[in-house]
This record gives structure tokens, C-alpha cells and sequence, in this order.
């Protein structure tokens, strides 16, 4: 596989992507790039546990997931923000493949901490034989970020994480991670590039801080393990890229 583009959908963006992200994916697709897309859905998640009666409570920003959970969050993942997103996409004209049944087979994962989080997992092994099929019949695989374990229980992954370990076992040329803002602010204005020594200053002053710096860490991770470029944004097109330090 080459020419590999990562993108890691959350927040807003799932609910509706507008036309240029629309325009992009084909854009792309005609420059025959091989696109992977992976969403979470924390908000929806929220909601339909709330809706029965389950309370969410979390901990160093990670959901703490007991197993009864598990069934509520696919629900949520895969069949409310998954079968949405398809819908959305489907508009490119495009082959697009929303991987349920066979998400068992391509993300294994382990529990992240059990006792901590319950069954919050992560990644453990992405099988690339499964996506290479998929991408050889010219279509885009869409992933919830789910996993399962060896004793074939599903857990729930950080969808970054997620997009994280695919950026890198599949040696991606980019890795996109939108979310709700256009990128890494400082004094009002989006930082255009921050190489990794940069990125780790920034948290250290607290520059970045909340829920950016899970993204950033993954996007030192992700350069530092061989991957060109990581962009964070709520678009395709610009935001903050981290790279990897000039020598």
C-alpha cells in the first residue's frame, strides 16, 4: 500500500462534512491516493447511555467502560455516527466500506488498564491483509473505533489512538486528525507548523493544554515513528502540522 492517507474524523465533523471535505476525498481519489477513515462518536456515545440510564464518568479524559456498556457504545459507534457518516460519504460516489463485521478480524487489541478503565482497549495488532483488500478493489474502508481481544470481547479505543497505530502500521504518508478546531491556537491565531521538539515546549508551558494535548502526543508518536507529516484540524486542506525536527 502507498500513498496512504490517514484521516481520524471526531467531534463535529462527524455530524456534517461539508462540501470541500467532500471535494477532497475525490480530489485525492483521482491523484490515486489510498484513503483510511476512522471516527469516533464521544458525544453520541454519550447521549445514547444516557438515554438508558448509564452514567459516564471518566478519568484522565479516557471513558471508564464497564462491559455492559459495550453493547450501547457499538450501537452508538456503528450504527448511529457510522451509518451516518457512510451516508455523508456516499455522496463522493465513491466505494465506501463501513468494516463492522470484519472489524473483529482487522483491529485486535488489548485492555489499556482494566482495573482503571474497564474495558478500554488498545491496539494491539491492525491486520493490513484485510485493508489491502478493500483498497485493491479501488474503496475506502471506514472504521468505529472499536477492537477486540483475544478472548474475542470488544473494547472501546480512542479513536486518535486508533488512527494513530494505522498511520504507522501501514507507513502512511499523512495522518489527519480533525476535530473541532482548525488547529494548535496560540494568541488567537492557528500555529501554521510545529516540529516535535516545538510541540513537546508547548505543553511543557502549557500552550497546549485539555484535550489537545492527547492529539499532539499522538502526533509526535506517529512522526517520530516514521510517518512524514500529522496534521490537526477541522478541515483537509490546513491546520497545524507536526513534523518531525530539521537536522
Amino acid at each position: 500500500m502507498k500513498n496512504i492517507i490517514v484521516i481520524k474524523i471526531g467531534g463535529i465533523a462527524t455530524e456534517n462534512l461539508n462540501s470541500e471535505f467532500i471535494e477532497q476525498i475525490v480530489k485525492w481519489h483521482e491523484q490515486n491516493k489510498q484513503m483510511i477513515i476512522v471516527h469516533g462518536g464521544g458525544l453520541v456515545i454519550s447521549q445514547t447511555l444516557q438515554e438508558h440510564n448509564h452514567t459516564t464518568h471518566k478519568i484522565n479524559g479516557i471513558r471508564i467502560t464497564p462491559k455492559e456498556d459495550l453493547p450501547l457504545i457499538y450501537h452508538a459507534l456503528v450504527d448511529k455516527v457510522g451509518k451516518h457518516l457512510i451516508h455523508q460519504l456516499k455522496m463522493t460516489n465513491l466505494n465506501i466500506v463501513q468494516c463492522t463485521d470484519i472489524l473483529k478480524d482487522l483491529v485486535k487489541a488489548q485492555f489499556l488498564n482494566k482495573d482503571l478503565y474497564g474495558y478500554v482497549g488498545k491496539v494491539k495488532e491492525i491486520n493490513i491483509d484485510i485493508l489491502k483488500t478493500i483498497t485493491s478493489h479501488n474503496a475506502i474502508p471506514v472504521l468505529a473505533s472499536l477492537g477486540v481481544n483475544d478472548n474475542d470481547e470488544w473494547l472501546n479505543i480512542n479513536a486518535d489512538y486508533l488512527a494513530t497505530s494505522l498511520a504507522i502500521t501501514l507507513k502512511a504518508k499523512q495522518l489527519i486528525l480533525m476535530t473541532d478546531v482548525p488547529g494548535v491556537i496560540e494568541n488567537n491565531s492557528v500555529i501554521d507548523t510545529l516540529t516535535i521538539h516545538q510541540a513537546k515546549d508547548k505543553i511543557r508551558d502549557n500552550i497546549i493544554k485539555g484535550g489537545m494535548i492527547p492529539k499532539v502526543e499522538s502526533a509526535i508518536h506517529t512522526v517520530q515513528s516514521g510517518v512524514a507529516r500529522v496534521m490537526i484540524s477541522n478541515n483537509l486542506k490546513s491546520g497545524t502540522i507536526i513534523r518531525g525536527d530539521i537536522k
